[in-house]
């Protein structure tokens, strides 16, 4: 069903798989414009064509978020194509590479986590709010994670910080753009049965059920579960406070993290 989000323009950044995936494909179904931006194009072309067969409209940029020019290049290829920017969902992250003890982290692993979740998100809203703020403004949405906000992990120090991160800087931007219509927020996954998920679970059942039993829901939370909550939070749903970080379980249940960052 169309509506508030009808003839919109959203980019997707990680948009090809996992919860971007989810997100791209409904907001077409809701009449969004969606630009998906991504690594792997062979994934990106399939989630399009999904929306086009659909009788969606979409865009694959290739592009990688740690990247300043890819980045400038997605949003200025996007206001070219569409004419405009309404939402961003920063979602593009990828895990620790290795779950064990800090002393055991390559100091690889420490570049690609902090430059992709961390300085990907901050070079994303430094290109896309300029863009918004042509139009009056928009809503940016920021996946972080209930790891690193409500519950640490001594495996996976790397991870949490870069996701911890994302709430402050959600709560700055949204009190620094507050004024000139730019909403932001943080959705906070619990464990979700996302690619993501599956490699750090290296694929077996057992370790997947070892993650379900984290939630307090005591089971994995589907991709379309956070879509829908994130598409709330782009149609300014009144459930939401600028600048709130949101944990979001199974069946679409959600509360604010505790440590709250918002002003």
């Amino acid at each position: 069903m169309k509506g508030s989000l009808e003839k919109k323009v959203a980019v997707i950044t990680g948009g090809n798989s996992g919860i971007g995936k989810a997100v791209s494909e409904e907001l077409a179904r809701k009449g969004t414009k969606v630009v998906i931006a991504g690594r792997n194009t062979k994934r990106g072309d399939s989630v399009v064509r999904t929306i086009t067969d659909g009788g969606g409209e979409a865009k694959f940029v290739k592009m990688d978020v740690r990247n300043e020019t890819d980045v400038r290049l997605l949003f200025e290829k996007t206001l070219t194509t569409f004419g405009r920017l309404d939402y961003l969902f920063n979602n593009a992250g990828i895990e620790s590479g290795v779950i064990g003890p800090i002393t055991e982290c390559p100091e690889t692993v420490c570049d690609d986590v902090l430059s992709t979740n961390i300085k990907g998100v901050i070079l994303c809203l430094k290109h896309s709010i300029p863009a918004m703020l042509e139009n009056g403004g928009g809503v940016i949405v920021n996946n972080a994670s209930f790891a690193g906000t409500t519950m640490y992990f001594p495996n996976g120090v790397v991870y949490g910080a870069s996701k911890a991160a994302v709430l402050s800087i959600t709560s700055s931007v949204a009190l620094g753009f507050a004024k000139q219509g730019i909403r932001v927020f943080a959705v906070c996954p619990w464990a979700t049965d996302t690619p993501m998920l599956n490699r750090m679970a290296s694929n077996q059942t057992d370790l997947k059920d070892k993650f379900a039993k984290i939630n307090p829901s005591g089971r994995l939370v589907t991709p379309q579960e956070i879509s829908d909550v994130v598409i709330a939070m782009f149609e300014k749903s009144s459930r939401f406070i600028n600048g709130d970080p949101v944990l979001v379980d199974s069946s679409r249940q959600t509360q604010q993290v505790p440590i709250s960052l918002a002003s």
